[in-house]
């Protein structure tokens, strides 16, 4: 049992934790680009509850009707589907023990003691966060939904310029396949279609809403953009303006990536690609987040992350995706609590929450094979 001033201690250490979470998950968040950004961008949601995560989306157009006199005719609009996820929960935990604790007495001792335990937790789970951002519960719900989430796609051939939604993927509880949900698209590009795997012209081309609602565009730097050399240095200039077009040409006015993510090796490559033309600008308002390496580029933004995959970058529209958590900041905390059989004052910073995608708003560059 604890004594009377080791009682004292805890109440000290838990108090000064509940007061050093949220600063100092929000100075490690500022570490981090995406989430900085994320964060910058209002994209955070606290105080989620339920069992999962349920949102809607507009997917269809109310019925328009051609009159010549006629008799107005009032039906009820179905514009709306349902997006559902599940809360995906992570945790790490640090101790006191009973000798370190004598070894560093006092309260002032064992806060600065705690407050180091705390800031490397904390640093933990945003690096964890970070790097599951760039990864996929397609086949693992458990995990943190990132962002190759939205990409079970293939090609037909590997000259194909796009891959598509494969059959049976799924996001959300919803079909991504494209038509899953009716309306048609336009054929009008022949041989010239970009994926042969299918007779519609999508991305390019027009159709109805609903037809790719659910459908994020993915690029194949590798497929036969040129007569040869298709790679992503011989392509990539190409393909970011190409991603830009199709998301905003799709999604309406201001729908356009604002950030391209890419993994090292392809920001280098795309940077020497650049340099032979023009010098890019450094981002003003990169630079305020912290982060002074960061660049424009045709109105977006061009960052770089380790833990996105080598062979693979991003377009990201920040509005049309959000991170929740159940608690009402985004990491909570518990202790530290004397545990008399480990002789030791247990603490412990959690998650539960989730990324949360429009997939349509997004795309990946990558290299597809059929």
């Amino acid at each position: 049992m604890p004594s009377q001033n080791e009682l004292f201690t805890a109440q000290a250490v838990k108090n000064s934790a509940d007061k050093f979470l949220k600063g100092r998950t929000d100075a490690t968040i500022r570490e981090r680009f995406f989430l900085s950004y994320l964060q910058k961008a209002g994209r955070f949601i606290f105080n989620e509850s339920g069992t999962s995560h349920t949102w809607n989306v507009k997917v269809r157009e109310p019925d328009i009707f051609t009159t010549r006199g006629e008799a107005p005719q009032f039906v009820s609009s179905d514009t709306q589907e349902q997006l559902t996820i599940g809360h995906a929960a992570y945790r790490g935990t640090d101790t006191i023990d009973h000798f370190t604790q004598l070894a560093n007495k006092g309260p002032t001792q064992i806060v600065n003691l705690m407050e180091t335990k705390m800031t490397d937790l904390i640093q933990s789970m945003c690096n964890a966060m970070n790097k599951q951002m760039f990864g996929s519960a397609a086949s693992d719900t458990s995990v943190i939904a990132g962002i190759r989430t939205l990409f079970q796609h293939a090609v037909t051939s590997n000259d194909d310029r796009m891959a598509i939604p494969a059959a049976g993927s799924t996001y959300g509880g919803k079909s991504m396949v494209l038509g899953s949900f009716g309306g048609s698209w336009s054929q009008a590009l022949g041989a010239g279609r970009p994926n042969t795997g299918t007779i519609y012209d999508w991305p390019e081309g027009s159709g109805d809403s609903q037809y790719d609602w659910l459908a994020s565009k993915a690029f194949n730097y590798t497929g036969a953009w040129s007569a040869s050399n298709n790679n992503w240095g011989t392509n990539c200039e190409k393909i970011l303006r190409r991603s830009k077009t199709s998301i905003n040409s799709l999604g309406g006015s201001g729908s356009a990536p604002s950030l391209h993510m890419l993994s090292v090796p392809m920001y280098n490559t795309l940077l020497d690609q650049i340099a032979v033309r023009e010098r890019l600008n450094v981002s003003d308002y990169a630079r305020s987040l912290g982060f002074p390496d960061v660049m424009n580029y045709e109105g977006a933004l061009l960052a770089y992350d380790i833990e996105c995959p080598a062979d693979r970058g991003y377009a990201i529209n920040p509005q049309q995706v959000a991170l929740y958590s159940l608690h009402d900041q985004l990491f909570f905390n518990a202790g530290p609590e004397w545990n008399i059989e480990k002789q030791a004052w247990l603490m412990l910073i959690g998650f539960v929450g989730n990324f949360r995608w429009n997939p349509k708003y997004f795309a990946e560059y990558a290299s597809y094979a059929a």
